[in-house]
């Protein structure tokens, strides 16, 4: 289970989901303000913050913010009882595992923060990983000649390794189990499995005796489209990408997986070497992310100002709600074919030279606030205020701009 901070500025909350965490097995730390949550986060592991947005002092997202410049893995869930377009666009902007609406039932938080636990497990996974694909890189580079380090992955090094050293059996045993995913060798003309690695024995099930001798598509859950994959992949020369399939462990269990492989020659007979890769986790975390980006769509598309989401490069529109279509006149199809901000402001009132101009300022200052008349598809001028804000690139360069719009249209004729 996780070590769980929960920040909230009204105790009873605070005690309320302390409670419920703890029921469901985490450790929780309570803080009441930002400072001391940060304080807290500091001094210990916190594998997961649940946080308030609107606080008395600091808020919600500045915590998360700050959070995010000294640890980018930790997930943070936003929570909130004034749901807002600023707040949902700052979650997005800040990589927020998640955004949720007060009230908040006990099933909810314990879902989300069990979710948020999977994936900061999964993130220290992927870490620890790749620590140790280099320290194993490290060593085959000791034994392989001309071979770029920088160029080759785990799979591309077996499949070269097998052909250079076909009648070295005990050479290429070893090969097999340095890989991380499961391999598969199958004889191209019996079409059955001659030997697995260690991983592949760990995910399907079986023990090797089981294996050995399978049909290839014995471990599948669809036979006839694994046949026709195999048929085509036996017959490429060089290495091959099997789309997505679902085989079924030894338990029944039926998970995705996505394969790669090769033809290689072994003692003068064709097989072929499939590395194939567990993708349930995967699939799992791109169907939260879609879940999460239908809430974060909801919450777009209720409110009455507009938003606006754009590469400042290109002018080239990402993301925008029903606000900015309904005010601007324009189609989905056609927002998404203009380019901002020449397609929206007019060079004759100075309005599109002043656009250009507090782009630059807000690529230097990251946020700032303009007045600007919107051009309508039926030409009618909307006096219209934008908050707008940069989302940086890892590199910490502009990528992308948020701008909230409300029509002042009363406001200039009262």
């Amino acid at each position: 289970m996780a070590r769980v901070l929960v920040v909230d500025d009204e105790k009873s909350l605070r005690l309320t989901l302390s409670a419920f965490l703890t029921d469901a097995g985490h450790e929780v730390i309570v803080a009441e303000d930002s400072e001391s949550a940060y304080a807290i986060f500091s001094g210990g592991e916190i594998d997961v913050v649940l946080t308030d947005i609107i606080m008395q002092q600091s808020s919600g997202v500045e915590l998360l913010k700050r959070i995010r410049k000294f640890a980018a893995r930790v997930p943070v869930i936003l929570m909130t009882g004034e749901p807002s377009l600023e707040t949902a666009a700052a979650a997005v902007r800040e990589h927020a595992f998640d955004y949720l609406t007060k009230p908040i039932s006990k099933d909810d938080i314990v879902a989300v923060v069990a979710s948020a636990t999977l994936e900061k497990d999964r993130e220290d996974a992927v870490g620890y990983l790749h620590e140790r694909n280099m320290r194993d890189r490290k060593k085959l580079e000791e034994t392989v000649e001309d071979q770029s380090a920088e160029l080759i992955t785990s799979e591309e090094l077996l499949f070269d390794q097998m052909e250079a050293t076909s009648e070295s059996e005990d050479r290429y045993e070893k090969l097999l189990d340095i890989v991380g995913d499961a391999v598969l060798l199958i004889d191209a003309e019996t079409k059955r499995i001659i030997n697995v690695n260690a991983a592949a024995l760990a995910m399907y099930g079986y023990s090797i005796d089981e294996f050995v001798g399978l049909n290839h598509s014995a471990i599948t859950d669809e036979p006839e489209k694994s046949r026709d994959s195999f048929e085509k992949a036996i017959a490429e020369e060089g290495a091959v990408t099997i789309p997505v399939r679902y085989h079924r462990r030894a338990d029944g269990e039926i998970f995705p997986v996505e394969i790669t492989g090769t033809n290689v020659n072994l003692s003068g007979k064709q097989m072929f070497c499939g590395v194939i890769r567990d993708i349930s986790e995967r699939k799992r975390i791109e169907e939260e992310i879609h879940e999460q980006q239908k809430l974060i769509d909801t919450v777009l598309n209720a409110q009455v100002d507009t938003f606006f989401l754009f590469e400042p490069v290109t002018g080239k529109a990402i993301r925008w709600n029903r606000a900015f279509s309904r005010i601007s006149g324009y189609t989905d199809e056609e927002i998404a074919s203009m380019k901002a901000p020449d397609s929206y402001y007019s060079a004759e009132d100075e309005d599109l030279q002043k656009a250009y101009a507090f782009i630059h300022q807000v690529k230097e200052e990251g946020e700032g606030t303009i007045e600007l008349s919107l051009i309508r598809k039926d030409g009618r001028r909307v006096p219209t205020e934008y908050v707008v804000s940069v989302v940086n690139d890892n590199a910490s360069k502009p990528k992308y701009f948020i701008s909230i719009g409300r029509d002042i249209s009363t406001r200039r004729n009262p």
